[in-house]
């Protein structure tokens, strides 16, 4: 059976540049795609892609293909939009520190809801909002297409905990799409 991504890393460890690009073109997109769903934000999905083409580069060398490239791949991103989420959450709580540092007295200030976005916009800020686990189960499933198996060989769970992660992902996401709707 031909493998082009496992020929290309081939080609790649042999010492030929060209093949590692010839790899992250053809992943480039899927990359951005998930971890995009998973942040919520391009920017932050394009940085974490350099940071996916960086992890890959220097692991390639040593790589062995003991778990097929694109569940792998699927793992360097998930990990990295993990650490990102990570890294956002401090440094929005070092921003909430030092507001309520300058200002002690001033209580929270309301934000006013805008207005109600384009659907597909609602359903992304829905997506965000959901716990990290029932997120990264959702957009592997819905968005990337996996099958339950490679969501749990990326996971490193089983697969009877990933179903449950999916489901009550959807049930979150319905609930809070349901709130979206209700007039004000």
């Amino acid at each position: 059976m031909h493998d082009p991504d496992r020929e290309l890393i081939q080609r790649f460890q042999d010492g030929e540049p060209e093949a590692f690009e010839r790899l992250i073109r053809r992943w480039s997109h899927r990359i951005l795609n998930l971890a995009f769903r998973l942040v919520g934000d391009l920017d932050e999905a394009q940085d974490i892609r350099q940071e996916v083409n960086w992890r890959l580069y220097r692991a390639l060398t040593d790589y062995r293909g003991k778990a097929i490239f694109s569940t792998w791949l699927h793992r360097v991103v998930l990990n990295c939009s993990r650490d990102h989420l990570r890294a956002r959450q401090s440094r929005r709580r070092l921003l909430e520190r030092a507001r309520e540092e300058r200002a002690p007295s001033e209580g929270k200030v309301e934000v006013p809801l805008a207005e109600r976005a384009e659907q597909w916009h609602e359903v992304s800020r829905a997506l965000s909002a959901l716990p990290d686990r029932e997120r990264e189960v959702v957009v592997l499933r819905h968005y990337q297409g996996l099958r339950f198996r490679q969501i749990a060989e990326i996971l490193e769970a089983p697969i009877t905990t990933v179903q449950s992660r999916l489901h009550r992902g959807f049930e979150l996401l319905r609930a809070r799409l349901q709130r979206a709707e209700l007039p004000d």
